[in-house]
């Protein structure tokens, strides 16, 4: 009996030994020591602090301050392969481990290094450390997200500037904001800007975005023949608030996409008529603009003007042959004015059922027989 005590506490002694082995294993493969922190914002989330050995971190340092910069950003790299990216782990591994981030020495050498990088260098070293950096590290990358030209890391900045609990910080932007959504050419990040200028709940927003963005200037008075001639009024009705559209003007051959999007000044020369470059492009002659709420196929309205409704504008071929069979052969090269809008609808009954409220939708105008068309619309 005393033997079979003694064999079990043996071997419950070898398996504690085993257990705590594999614990420091453990905390070896995920490279050094490991200090547990509370989580900030997020109290459920662990942090832990990666430290590294001293003479290790020597070697590290030296690479971030070396003059070769691709050998800095090289070392950063290395840094965040070691601490692992959570992104891949399982979920389970990765509530197991918390989240690491690295000393306050080395984040503060890697931020120092970014700052003085070029944009497209500094783009990478945040988004290395993405999960590593606090608060008012954060912020500082998104402003030079807003500055970049990668409009992924644009939009990403967007929407977390919008989403942040302080009020005061995230006015801070709203000039930033209103000067980027007059400046963007990329319709998706305008989506973003238009999205968060709606988020500041400001009514005096709409007044700063001139011209693109107030019921003084031609795209309103265009919206309202293009509501079979409702007045401004009713117009203004059927918007949520005042920050109800944005309007964009393109051009461009028909058959070829993305067409290039004109600049603001352009866009105002545009709607007064005076851009000689674009002589065709006169919205004052949008009063032949017609919208129906036919869901497809081709139509006259009883005045000479003809209508085409195509379910993708961009089908050229389906354009083409829809005008040919009505005497209206249009070439290849006829040039279309894609206006980009975007509505808040209380009221989505006066245009097809396709279009829904709060989307944004694009209308296809050109000029046939010397009259507006609108040849199509499109989410």
């Amino acid at each position: 009996m005393k033997k079979t005590v003694l064999l079990l506490l043996v071997v419950l002694f070898c398996f504690a030994g085993l257990y705590a082995m594999s614990g420091k294993q453990g905390v070896k493969e995920e490279g050094g020591q490991v200090k547990e922190q509370e989580a900030g914002r997020d109290k459920k989330e662990k942090i832990r602090t990666y430290t590294i050995a001293p003479e290790e971190k020597k070697e590290i340092m030296r690479r971030i301050r070396s003059k070769d910069k691709k050998e800095a950003y090289k070392a950063i790299k290395d840094i965040r392969e070691r601490i692992g990216s959570e992104a891949v782990l399982p979920k389970e591994e990765r509530e197991r481990r918390g989240r690491f981030v690295l000393e306050d020495e080395i984040l503060d050498e890697v931020m120092k290094f970014a700052r003085e990088g070029d944009v497209e260098l500094k783009r990478h070293v945040y988004t290395i450390l993405a999960r590593d950096i606090d608060d008012a590290r954060l912020k500082e990358v998104l402003d030079v997200y807003l500055e970049g030209d990668d409009e992924f890391y644009k939009r990403y900045a967007i929407q977390r500037i919008i989403g942040d609990p302080d009020a005061e910080y995230r006015n801070r932007y709203k000039e930033k904001f209103i000067k980027m959504v007059l400046e963007e050419r990329d319709v998706d990040t305008v989506d973003y800007l238009f999205a968060a200028l709606k988020g500041f709940n400001d009514p005096k927003v709409v007044y700063r975005i001139k011209p693109i963005l107030t019921e003084t200037t031609e795209p309103i008075k265009m919206l309202k023949h293009a509501f079979e001639g409702n007045d401004i009024n009713d117009l203004r009705a059927m918007l949520r608030d005042d920050i109800g559209f944005l309007l964009q003007i393109v051009y461009g051959s028909v058959g070829k996409y993305p067409e290039r999007i004109l600049s603001v000044e352009e866009a105002i020369e545009v709607f007064e008529g005076k851009n000689e470059r674009h002589p065709w492009l006169n919205i004052r002659n949008l009063n032949e603009l017609h919208l129906s709420n036919k869901s497809r196929g081709y139509w006259e309205d009883g005045e000479g003007r003809f209508y085409a409704y195509l379910k993708d504008p961009l089908w050229f071929g389906d354009f083409q042959k829809i005008f040919a069979e009505q005497g209206r052969p249009i070439s290849s090269e006829q040039p279309i004015l894609r206006i980009y809008v975007m509505f808040n609808f209380l009221d989505t009954e006066r245009l097809p059922q396709r279009t829904k409220g709060g989307e944004p939708m694009w209308l296809y105008i050109t000029e046939v027989d010397n009259k507006w068309c609108l040849i199509g619309m499109r989410n």
